[in-house]
């Protein structure tokens, strides 16, 4: 292992165990595309995440590219979610991810947390609610400096969110490294945004697009540098990525071993939670909610083409699941047999 790695592990296992968050891991869910369609119900949102946690993850991280103004279906369908979560009564955890690739306001990001600030469902870490992102930095950063500081003012105002209490949230964003802009970070992009944004809780590696080896290192630089500055950091675990249209890449993760290696990466550098990237995003092909045999995976009228299902990667993960929140490689109980394969020739580059 690594020097850094075992370092990072080493810091992680060292502090007392009550000081530690709990090890937690979520999935990146796309609002705009729910799995069973735009018109799913409380009932449909139901067996979604009665899917996901019967396989050990703890929550969703809602994507959300609208809110009120713009596009409101998605504030309709976070309403539901999170109602389908709270009549479930299984303490799923639900946390937004604003993506600010897609104009949200301040107003919109005020709503977004003051709507579930109090909801039993609503992830919360060190008694305030936890608010993530995609994005938001800014072509100069000044947009991500003009956040922080917005959500500053809402635990600064007289009868703000947070009271006296500071910042009314646990901000834990994706920021993109600026001017250097990289999809897989390294030191040196690592040490820009802590520069940057000094002020954050913690920090979200939005990892899909890469190969494993790169998915792997990004997150350890990330580790190293977040958790080295005592910050949260939330790891990203993806099992396979094509993007479509004017995004047409494919990385592959050598069957499962790919998969594998992200997570024992996380596992190795004591990432404080982990996000699996993601749980239905069909136009990039990063999914692993289950949804039918092949013939039935013609989703949204077949605007993707024909889907495939990833849940064979969704279940062979709960071994590291189980391992990372244990801390400890899980005894196996029984068998299971998965199998991977690659639809295209074995001369074809399956990396772009």
């Amino acid at each position: 292992m690594p020097l850094l790695s075992l370092l990072t592990c080493a810091a992680a296992l060292a502090a007392p165990a009550a000081d530690r968050p709990q090890r937690l891991v979520f999935a990146h869910y796309m609002v705009a595309i729910p799995t069973y369609g735009g018109d799913s119900t409380i009932a449909d949102y139901q067996r979604e995440i009665t899917a996901a946690q019967s396989r050990g993850i703890d929550g969703f991280a809602l994507n959300c590219g609208g809110w009120s103004l713009r596009e409101p279906h998605y504030r309709a369908r976070a309403l539901k979610i999170y109602e389908a979560a709270k009549q479930l009564g299984t303490g799923f955890r639900l946390m937004i991810s604003a993506d600010y690739c897609c104009g949200l306001t301040n107003a919109e990001t005020r709503d977004m947390i003051e709507t579930f600030a109090d909801h039993p469902n609503q992830f919360r870490y060190g008694g305030k609610p936890v608010l993530s992102t995609f994005a938001g930095e800014g072509a100069d950063n000044q947009h991500g400096k003009d956040l922080i500081a917005f959500l500053d003012s809402l635990g600064a105002n007289a009868g703000g969110l947070g009271g006296d209490q500071g910042r009314p949230v646990v901000f834990v964003p994706y920021y993109y490294p600026r001017p250097e802009i990289t999809e897989h970070p390294a030191a040196r992009h690592v040490a820009q945004v802590l520069r940057d944004f000094p002020t954050l809780d913690g920090f979200f590696y939005f990892g899909a697009a890469g190969d494993s080896d790169q998915l792997t290192a990004a997150n350890h630089a990330c580790a190293t540098g977040w958790l080295g500055a005592g910050k949260l950091f939330m790891a990203c675990v993806t099992p396979y990525y094509r993007g479509l249209g004017g995004n047409y890449r494919c990385f592959e993760t050598g069957g499962f071993a790919g998969v594998a290696k992200q997570w024992e990466g996380a596992i190795a550098d004591g990432a404080t939670w982990v996000e699996i990237v993601t749980w239905n995003d069909w136009g990039e092909a990063s999914y692993v909610a289950p949804f039918g045999p092949p013939a039935a995976t013609k989703l949204y009228n077949g605007h993707w083409g024909d889907e495939l299902n990833h849940v064979g990667y969704l279940d062979a993960m709960r071994y590291w699941i189980d391992w990372y929140k244990a801390g400890a490689p899980p005894a196996i109980g029984a068998d299971r047999l998965f199998y991977c394969y690659r639809l295209a020739p074995a001369a074809v580059p399956f990396q772009g």
